[in-house]
């Protein structure tokens, strides 16, 4: 019995949801998958980067030794001999949006994005700050931005790759949580 059948066959006895597929990773389509493991070279894994950052946000790529490149990632467990790798695809965030809280203009918000890593920059009437504690979780986008009178109010939305994101702002006086939506002009 080969590693395939065998893999099939424990997942069948562990009454596990699985689709197992075998194939050349880089000719098939899996990009309806929740969870990717590899057990690849740097290289190769270096090489089926895009097609992992081009997967759903929140999608989960697991590897076993090897890493990503500049691709840090989000944990990496302690496996002895070899660390395995956990990655999220992030949403993919960087550019402008313009955001409405409750029916109200709210800041035009400018994301520098790095995989995981993002920075930016809100301006919200006249004013203008860095975005704080800013960061992705696979879809959750999370930052805090200082409005026109100085006040700080934390985001806390999900993104696709491509639509809106939506979520609750909730200012940091204790005021009520809104609902936002930020669309890119």
């Amino acid at each position: 019995m080969d590693t395939f059948d065998l893999s099939r066959r424990l997942a069948a006895e562990a009454r596990v949801d699985v689709e197992l597929v075998q194939g050349d990773i880089f000719a098939s389509d899996f990009s309806r998958a929740d969870v990717v493991t590899m057990f690849l070279l740097d290289t190769l894994n270096e090489r089926l980067r895009p097609t992992l950052l081009a997967m759903k946000p929140g999608t989960r790529v697991v590897s076993y030794r090897f890493g990503m490149g500049e691709w840090e990632p989000d944990v990496t467990i302690d496996g002895g001999a070899y660390d395995a790798y956990l990655w999220r695809v992030p949403a993919k965030v960087e550019g402008e949006w313009k955001v409405v809280i409750a029916n109200h203009p709210g800041p035009t918000l400018r994301i520098e994005q790095r995989f995981q890593k993002v920075e930016g920059r809100a301006v919200w009437g006249e004013r203008g700050s860095p975005l704080r504690d800013a960061a992705i979780r696979g879809a959750v986008v999370i930052f805090t931005a200082t409005d026109a009178a100085g006040m700080l109010h934390r985001f806390e939305g999900v993104a696709d790759h491509s639509g809106p994101m939506m979520g609750v702002v909730t200012p940091a006086n204790g005021g009520a949580p809104r609902l936002f939506v930020a669309t890119r002009p």
